[in-house]
């Protein structure tokens, strides 16, 4: 259980084979955090060597804290078009985030999570910063996982 697509490593490798290396989890009341590792391999001999070319961390759940709204102060340096009350930094609701992984990765899944997040990758915006699946950007490699095929 895999999924072939091939990307240009760092170190300009061609890279063809990803698989779900681990998925770690952790719940602390209601809230929850969701990561796994995948590694990439130039092929199938590479994999066979356990020899991985590129490691990515994708962080799917993470709790999100809640924070109250900021208001400008006579302290702050107001832009135009602001005045002393508005609002700042708006508030932010406690949940899981982002709120819509919660509800598409894990929906009526039990037992091997990879299908899962496998189906996840694949149908998801991954090309752009701040795309749902490209790791909060703290890659430094964002890669497009919808032409993506099972292996």
């Amino acid at each position: 259980m895999a999924l072939q697509l091939q990307v240009t490593g760092d170190a300009g490798m061609d890279i063809t084979y990803w698989k779900i290396e681990s998925l770690s989890n952790s719940f602390n009341g209601d809230q929850i955090d969701l990561r796994f590792n995948i590694q990439g391999y130039k092929d199938a001999e590479w994999r066979g060597k356990g020899a991985s070319a590129k490691s990515l961390t994708f962080h799917a759940l993470t709790h999100v804290n809640p924070s109250p709204e900021v208001l400008y102060t006579s302290e702050d340096t107001i832009p135009d078009g602001s005045s002393i009350g508005d609002v700042k930094t708006p508030a932010t609701a406690a949940g899981t985030g982002p709120v819509d992984r919660a509800s598409t990765i894990l929906s009526n899944t039990s037992g091997d999570l990879r299908p899962a997040l496998y189906n996840w990758l694949k149908s998801h915006d991954a090309t752009s910063i701040g795309g749902v699946a490209n790791n909060y950007g703290r890659m430094s490699q964002i890669l497009d996982w919808s032409s993506a095929v099972d292996a």
